[in-house]
């Protein structure tokens, strides 16, 4: 079981060090507690459930991670163009998985569909935590936005509009920012 902890921890770090990263110089990603834990719960409940599926590797483990991940995925995206594809492909892999449990020949398909699912829920919670978009993001014209809803967001433009000043205010922390020419050049936070 140490290798549940150290999966999570790996992965944990990664997000921690690869976040604020991904916005080089034109925007800025939190690194929050809670979306650090979460990451790293889902690796561990990946590693346990490759735990659980190595050495029986079984169609009902891939066709129970595929349900989820699809299920999940095309029940978000439904009103989108890809969304209802992806969620009948979530359909048929679930019928396959509840299928094969329905076959008495083999008694470690509960587990295998189990292992499965929880590798399924692990890709699915560190995909969408790793793919997040940024707090703030400047364009190339100086102007920025704001990703987060229940927050109260003041900006003002530049004459010249190159220059973006803004102040974000949510229950926990005031934030503020500056863009000039595409890039982040200030982004401060501060409890309130």
């Amino acid at each position: 079981m140490l290798s549940v902890v150290v999966a999570g921890t790996v992965v944990a770090a990664a997000y921690a060090v690869y976040t604020p990263l991904r916005g080089g110089t034109s925007a800025h990603y939190d690194v929050t507690w809670m979306a650090t834990v979460l990451v790293f719960a889902a690796a561990a409940l990946g590693a346990v459930g490759i735990w659980v599926v190595w050495g029986r590797p079984d169609t009902a483990a891939a066709s129970s991670a595929i349900a989820i991940v699809c299920c999940t995925v095309g029940a978000l995206t439904l009103f989108s163009l890809i969304g209802l594809p992806i969620l009948a492909v979530g359909l048929v892999a679930l019928a396959s998985t509840v299928r094969a449990l329905r076959d008495r020949r083999r008694t470690y398909r509960l587990s295998s569909s189990l292992g499965g699912a929880a590798i399924g829920g692990a890709l699915l919670a560190i995909g969408l935590t790793f793919t997040r978009p940024p707090t703030v993001v400047c364009a190339p014209n100086g102007a920025g936005a704001y990703f987060n809803t229940g927050t109260r967001v003041t900006t003002t433009v530049s004459a010249d509009g190159k220059t973006t000043t803004g102040e974000i205010r949510t229950e926990n922390a005031i934030e503020t920012f500056v863009c000039e020419d595409g890039r982040l050049i200030e982004f401060r936070q501060q409890g309130p």
